[in-house]
């Protein structure tokens, strides 16, 4: 009752709360999953049964392998963050292999019935909010269309199976919920699983694709209608919303969609070859991104082609456990297939053909609800049977894994959370408790390279208070830190590199502005404060070839900035053209300050803000 109760918590609380996305939800089932194991084992001595070559089996060792690569990896913390939400989806299979097959059946239903609610939200927030593509719980509509297109063919087969209307019902509303989600690979992926929902249908294959083509009309009709009647229902029949357009946005599906793609591989891959072996450490895909930029336009902080994406975090070992963790999820349907199997069995396979096919083109896996029903449907098609295991862990062994893991969880999630009362104290402008608070956080879990800035920086508005240079060293003893936690991080840089030229240690404050400009992507504000910098060091040749690259990269910087922080890429730009000017100016090349003049003017007239930013008569 208990593992039932836990999956239903899981199943049902992971994909409501921002998909688990960047929250607690994950670390708090997380704790109480393994607390109730720690509990469990010390109470019962139960031994723990893997039958070897099974799915789990290869996935313990993918896990392990990633716990490892926290030892070299270019981003500690949020190593410990992905490596909690996999040992969530491992947890998640061990238990669900664990049910029998009526527990199994409830779980069925209250995932189907819990996703069909997620979906119908989608649906009314088209419909009644706003007509554009759907979230629903989730905050990106891609990972969401995955989510709804593996529910939608495992509900499908399983109707197919035993003609339960109200999994018709519920496949109808995840086609529908996954059209209006716009996602073009969630659909790609289902276009190449559905095929698979016919291969038990042997006898019955004509009424099963007939049953199909009946749920997959009624679902586009539906569709087509929602948006037809939806400018009505929002009382605004300005609104003019073609559904084909909206679902293939081909003006996006070269421009941005598939070029940018490309790019996030080619970056992957360009840094892949700089750790080819052990990777930069699992989740640090969005911090080896600054070692493989392609100077453009394109960063993202997730590869949107996940066998990618473990390439470059893990290397070529990380990628090989994970293809035989794979290959051994498939074999296990084929061994399923060949025998009898339960009436769940088609749809589920289905659903994990569907999911393995679209993180090819995205980036679902790193979003906890949609990877955590992946394992799920893995653990439905699995047994239990001790009598077929082969690998048996010791109660002593289980009981000191476990209680490391729930120890370690909870310090994160406290030492996280801790901060926010440090933060309370600098408020009240009570600093010397707010540096006692992440003094305390940054002894007990030294792996928040932020947690050492915050500290840091009281250290540092000591220093600017009362000038006492120990004071400023101990700011950057700490910044120090920071940059070795992440050191790809162009921002902790530059930050140091400031902290450093204030002391008058410019050495040190070249090497740490450089690094921040070398890690930077498109955000041109490094490149001005390295210009800066030289240009105070006398290197105006330096400071001109800065400023010249970061002016080919402005663009970049204000096209991949949302709409209300594109002031802050402008004004980068404007403030890039108008040290150019400055230092042409200094030195006599009125002809190229000129340029840069008419460069500022064009900024000006084109960005009204601006007209409180900068003096333009200046430059006339």
């Amino acid at each position: 009752m208990i593992k039932l109760l836990y999956l239903y918590l899981s199943l049902t609380l992971v994909p409501i709360f921002n998909a688990g996305m960047d929250n607690q939800i994950v670390n708090i089932l997380l704790i109480l999953g393994l607390g109730g194991m720690v509990y469990y084992i010390f109470r019962y001595k139960e031994k723990i049964y893997i039958e070897k070559k099974s799915p789990l089996y290869f996935y313990l060792f993918f896990i392990a392998f990633a716990a490892l690569s926290f030892f070299w990896s270019v981003y500690k913390l949020r190593t410990i963050i992905e490596l909690f939400q996999l040992v969530f989806y491992g947890l998640v299979l061990y238990l669900t292999i664990n049910l029998s097959k009526e527990e199994k059946i409830k779980t069925i239903k209250i995932a189907t019935l819990f996703g069909t609610l997620i979906a119908l939200l989608g649906i009314l927030e088209y419909v009644f909010v706003k007509p554009q593509r759907i979230v629903s719980t989730f905050f990106n509509p891609n990972p969401f269309g995955t989510y709804l297109v593996m529910l939608f063919l495992f509900t499908l087969g399983y109707f197919l199976k035993n003609t339960d209307k109200r999994f018709a019902f519920s496949s109808v509303v995840f086609l529908i919920a996954s059209l209006l989600s716009g996602s073009r690979g969630a659909l790609i992926a289902l276009f190449v699983a559905l095929p698979f929902i016919f291969l038990d249908s042997k006898k019955s294959i004509k009424e099963d694709i007939s049953r199909t083509l009946f749920i997959l009309i009624t679902s586009f009709i539906i569709t087509r209608g929602l948006v037809y009647i939806t400018p009505i229902v929002q009382d605004n029949l300005n609104i003019n919303i073609d559904f084909l357009d909206n679902l293939i946005r081909k003006d996006s599906l070269i421009g941005t969609s598939f070029i940018g793609r490309i790019e996030f591989w080619k970056s992957g891959l360009r840094a892949f070859t700089e750790r080819p072996i052990l990777g930069f450490g699992l989740g640090t895909f969005f911090s080896a991104y600054y070692v493989g930029y392609g100077n453009n336009q394109w960063y993202s902080r997730f590869a949107h082609n996940h066998y990618i994406q473990t390439l470059t975090e893990l290397g070529i070992i990380g990628l090989i456990l994970f293809l035989l963790f794979i290959i051994s999820v498939f074999y296990s349907l084929y061994v399923n297939y060949k025998k009898e199997h339960e009436s769940f069995f088609i749809g589920s396979a289905a659903a994990i053909i569907a999911f393995f096919s679209h993180i090819f083109i995205e980036f679902s896996w790193n979003f906890p609800a949609v990877t955590m029903t992946l394992f799920w449907l893995i653990g439905l098609n699995l047994s239990s049977d001790k009598s077929k295991a082969n690998i048996t862990i010791k109660p002593t062994v289980s009981k000191i894994i476990s209680s490391i893991l729930l120890i370690l969880v909870l310090v994160h999630t406290v030492c996280t959370n801790a901060y926010n009362i440090g933060f309370k104290f600098e408020d009240r402008g009570d600093d010397l408790k707010a540096l006692k608070v992440y003094h305390a956080i940054n002894t007990i879990y030294p792996v928040n390279p932020n947690g050492m800035l915050f500290e840091s920086n009281i250290y540092v508005k000591d220093y600017n208070e009362s000038l006492d240079l120990a004071k400023l060293d101990k700011g950057i003893e700490l910044a120090k830190k920071a940059t070795d936690l992440a050191p790809f991080d162009g921002k902790l840089h530059t930050h140091l590199a400031q902290l450093y030229y204030s002391k008058g240690d410019y050495d040190n404050a070249r090497r740490e502005y450089e690094l921040g400009k070398e890690y930077a992507a498109y955000v041109i504000s490094r490149h001005i404060e390295l210009a800066r910098f030289y240009i105070a060091q006398g290197e105006t040749d330096n400071a001109i070839n800065t400023l010249i690259e970061a002016t080919k990269l402005e663009k970049y910087q204000i096209m991949a900035l949302p709409e209300p922080d594109k002031h802050i890429g402008v004004r980068d730009a404007v403030n890039t053209h108008i040290l150019l000017y400055d230092t042409y100016i200094k030195f006599g090349k009125e002809d190229l300050a000129k340029k840069e003049a008419e460069i500022i003017i064009d900024y000006y007239n084109e960005y009204e803000y601006l007209k409180d930013y900068i003096n333009i008569e200046a430059f006339k």
